[in-house]
């Protein structure tokens, strides 16, 4: 269950295998520290995903964040994506640049905050604002003109 979003981020088997293999170790090491015994999965797919964005980040070579700020477009955020057919959006979505998967990956499917991704990836929060609102509005256009 947490391996396709680490993969998503990383895009290469080895290390999105490595990623788990160290989230794990990371989330069994601070086991005691879980006050929800419930939420576990949760709680280590967080650990993972973390994992996942700290490689990506150390990666520079797959950034591809632009200089500005501004945000395009304000959007309803994940609910945009509600009202398109699954395959056909994941098709369209993997076209995008790879930063703008990222963070519609982690804005809208896994529900972290745009502050919590500039964070984990040394950008601005309204440069990951920026970036989900283009991906969306690319995302728009090209399932319109496909529809």
């Amino acid at each position: 269950m947490i391996y396709p979003s680490v993969y998503f981020i990383l895009r290469s088997k080895a290390d999105a295998e490595d990623a788990m293999q160290e989230g794990y170790i990371k989330g069994f090491g601070k086991l005691e520290e879980l006050r929800q015994p419930e939420r576990y999965l949760s709680w280590q797919k967080s650990i993972c995903i973390r994992e996942a964005l700290n490689r990506y980040k150390k990666d520079k070579k797959h950034l591809e964040w632009e200089k500005e700020e501004k945000v395009v477009n304000s959007l309803n955020d994940a609910s945009v994506l509600d009202d398109w057919p699954i395959d056909q959006m994941l098709g369209e979505l993997k076209k995008l640049p790879h930063g703008y998967q990222v963070v519609i990956q982690l804005h809208a499917m896994e529900g972290i905050s745009h502050e919590e991704i500039g964070n984990q990836l040394g950008i601005a929060a309204s440069t990951s604002r920026s970036q989900y609102s283009r991906a969306i509005m690319k995302l728009k256009q090209e399932m319109n003109i496909k529809r």
